[in-house]
């Protein structure tokens, strides 16, 4: 009966924002006020499902948190400057009308995410009576840790030539040419990351783990000290999940998790204003504010490409990282924009300029607006997809191997999609299924051969 509840309250939100997306698209203006009350209203639903089918650890919380602080925060600290768009080519004034079918758009994907979610969660089906519990697995065990060490030193060599450059060139030249390193350099970050997926999926107790897991917060906390505070984030919110779903260890409370965002707040800051040389403006000497409207210009991705619709050579961009060029182009330049045609390629040329973008200048990315630049069929599929893919690898992730390997891929890109790509490292979501498919074959005939042998 609760099930049928929240999908009845759930279905109903998804109902208001395609009843208010359709005025805008019949050209009838819906108050600024009205569609920002509307979005408050969903988001604030998403947190109770968040909470009541989950907790402050679940997969889904962690992609509500995520998804204010890149895109929602700002609005609510700054809601009298809405109207602006701060990027480093200087101010861009965007309309009320932009803003606000950008609301109900917002809106309409986190409705549709929810209720896939909530749909997802089958009555009187857990993932306890569907599967027994995975055991430990020592060959991945042994291989992952193998690997680990054999890989950390060309990773922690990396991040040293890293410092180098931008201490000499600066963090433009890092973002658009990159630092040039020995092949085996550059490969041992990607295996070395890859050994520790292997070492998740072993499912190990957590006395055998915590050293690597020690090892791999500090290389999280490598990036950080680089100016890379995505990556940060990204590794950081995969400990935090593994860490609370994976062994026995009650999730945070909100007080907890209170203290834990204002210290991750200031280190962000720590190091945004060094990348900025300690010059930033504070008008009302708000720190918080100040924190929330610069990381969620995101926001401004989405009604900057419903002004540039015009400008994309591609149908459905949200598409555009699985091509296989993707792998091969890494840095941002005008050569990957015309290849991929990627969303914050896009967009960040045509607001920012071809000067700026060159310089390794840019934008981001958001996952909403490339639902709305692949159109309305494609976003409806895709938020039912992304729903159940959430549900379903949270409520299954302790009785199926393939989740467990493939949780950093997964956890990462559902904690960054709001700022990135949806099918962001899709490369290495690959490279991980076929390890896991040789692993596979790997345990099948050493089995095979001990049986034999009996």
């Amino acid at each position: 009966m609760l099930l049928l509840r929240n999908i009845f309250i759930d279905g109903l939100l998804v109902l208001a924002s395609l009843f208010l997306y359709y005025f805008f698209a019949i050209n009838i203006f819906v108050d600024l006020e009205i569609s920002f009350i509307l979005l408050t209203v969903v988001y604030c639903r998403c947190l109770i499902v968040a909470l009541s089918l989950g907790s402050t650890a679940s997969l889904y919380f962690l992609f509500l948190g995520c998804f204010f602080i890149f895109i929602l925060g700002g609005r609510y600290f700054g809601f009298s400057d809405i109207n602006l768009a701060y990027t480093v080519a200087g101010l861009n004034l965007i309309s009320d009308e932009l803003i606000s079918k950008s609301f109900i758009f917002y809106s309409l994907v986190l409705s549709l995410i929810n209720f896939s979610y909530v749909s997802s969660f089958e009555k009187g089906r857990t993932a306890k009576q569907c599967a027994p519990r995975l055991g430990f697995d020592k060959l991945s065990f042994d291989i992952g840790r193998i690997c680990f060490f054999i890989f950390a030193p060309g990773t922690f060599i990396k991040f040293y030539l890293e410092f180098k450059f931008i201490s000499e060139f600066g963090y433009y030249a890092y973002y658009s040419e990159g630092v040039n390193a020995p092949f085996w350099v550059d490969v041992s970050r990607y295996l070395f990351v890859i050994s520790f997926a292997i070492l998740v999926s072993a499912n190990a107790q957590w006395q055998r783990v915590r050293i690597y897991f020690s090892l791999f917060l500090i290389f999280a906390i490598a990036f950080l000290l680089l100016g890379v505070r995505s990556s940060f984030v990204l590794y950081t919110s995969v400990l935090y999940f593994v860490y609370y779903n994976c062994y026995p260890n009650r999730p945070p409370k909100i007080s907890t998790l209170f203290f834990v965002f204002i210290l991750m707040i200031s280190l962000l800051l720590f190091v945004q204003f060094y990348r900025q040389g300690w010059h930033f403006e504070l008008s009302d000497n708000n720190l918080l504010s100040y924190f929330f409207i610069s990381q969620s210009n995101s926001f401004y991705m989405l009604p900057f490409t419903m002004e540039n619709l015009d400008k994309f050579t591609s149908d459905f961009s949200v598409f555009s990282p699985i091509s296989p060029e993707a792998a091969i182009y890494r840095s941002q330049n005008v050569e990957r924009l015309n290849e991929l045609g990627l969303l914050g390629d896009v967009i960040s040329y045509h607001v920012l300029g071809d000067k700026l973008f060159s310089q390794g200048k840019g934008l981001g990315g958001n996952f909403v607006a490339e639902l709305y630049q692949s159109g309305i069929i494609v976003t409806l599929i895709m938020c039912v997809f992304i729903g159940r893919v959430i549900a379903v690898f949270q409520r299954d992730i302790l009785y199926n191997r393939y989740f467990l390997l493939v949780s950093l891929i997964v956890i990462s890109n559902v904690a960054y999609m709001s700022r990135s790509s949806l099918f962001r490292n899709f490369s290495l979501l690959a490279i991980l299924t076929i390890v896991f498919i040789v692993l596979s074959i790997f345990k099948y005939a050493i089995k095979k051969s001990k049986s034999k042998f009996k």
